[in-house]
């Protein structure tokens, strides 16, 4: 495989890139973007695509807080390691069948390079993590391919102008329990939410929640790729026809601006007009001005603006 719209770490603060290409007998226009919510801070997403002339590879990775401290890495955070990890290997990956296949070789290579840092399999929370979503679009196939593990999103839209989220978002119900607890502090303190979050009740919440939630064995939590087999129980593996598909977008959860549903037609339909009206910059602008203008977090949030990644495939005519 050969790697297609790469990009260095020295610019992954803010990265836009665009190519059109031909895989098999379809044309496809790729567009790419990954913006950190903070200029100051760590881009912790990252995107890979990668094509082997008969299948088109793409993927987003959101990488996910270490509970423990890696001193191994020194500066860099474990959520930085680990979806980095995954989007320099993604192109020199073997080419395996399905994109649950891709999922757990990374998996187990990231386990391989984690181990070497120090980290125990035995105690994962020691292990750097991403989320990942990953698709392959073949020649030989009238339909594209997934594997999921988190809350990246997938959305088809079709050319008679409806949308299909096409993923599982199996951390919405920890998220969810967390922002009730932030709200029910902020409502007990008279605080906003803002203030909070940083009550010691939450932190010691979200330890719990991470421990409940990360690959738990019992199959009620929710994956991430941190080199536990154990992510094999919550990856979400499906396919669908490209018949009247118009776009595939993948996406992180920090893409949505405050107060937008992936659960919404509408507000697909919204982000689908930005991005081919004004491309990704447009949409990572209307992110940050909908999280500047709620500074209190009345839209319930972990932090105040969080990175973002988005890949657009849109078939060509559509």
């Amino acid at each position: 495989m050969r790697a297609i719209l790469s990009y260095e770490q020295s610019v992954e603060q803010e990265v836009y890139l665009q190519t059109r290409l031909v895989v098999g007998n379809k044309a496809l226009n790729v567009s790419a973007a990954t913006i950190a919510g903070l200029p100051e801070k760590p881009n912790e997403d990252a995107f890979a695509v990668a094509s082997n002339d008969n299948v088109l590879f793409a993927g987003v990775f959101d990488g996910v807080t270490s509970l423990k401290p890696i001193p191994a890495l020194g500066n860099e955070t474990g959520a930085h390691f680990a979806s980095h990890f995954l989007k320099d290997r993604f192109a020199t990956t073997q080419s395996y069948a399905t994109p649950e296949e891709m999922v757990i070789a990374l998996n187990s290579e990231l386990l391989e390079a984690s181990t070497a840092l120090g980290g125990k399999l035995s105690d994962t929370h020691s292990l750097p993590a991403t989320l990942a979503t990953i698709i392959t679009l073949s020649r030989d196939n009238d339909s594209f391919a997934f594997a999921h593990a988190g809350d990246c999103f997938g959305i088809v839209f079709f050319e008679d102008g409806h949308s299909q989220v096409f993923t599982d978002d199996k951390n919405a119900k920890f998220d969810n329990k967390m922002f009730v607890l932030i709200g029910k502090i902020a409502r007990e303190k008279g605080i906003t939410p803002r203030q909070a979050r940083e009550d010691e009740r939450v932190k010691t919440a979200l330890i719990e929640m991470f421990i409940d939630r990360n690959n738990n064995p019992d199959g009620h939590g929710s994956g991430l790729v941190n080199g536990d087999p154990n992510l094999a129980k919550y990856i979400q593996a499906g396919s669908i026809p490209l018949r009247g598909v118009a776009a595939i977008l993948l996406g992180t959860d920090g893409l949505l601006p405050q107060g937008w549903s992936l659960g919404k037609e509408e507000d697909r339909q919204k982000i689908r007009a930005m991005i081919s009206s004004g491309g990704f910059k447009e949409m990572f602008s209307v992110k940050h001005t909908s999280e500047d203008s709620d500074p209190d977090w009345q839209h319930i949030r972990y932090k105040h603006s969080d990175d973002a990644t988005g890949l657009l495939i849109a078939l060509a005519n559509s």
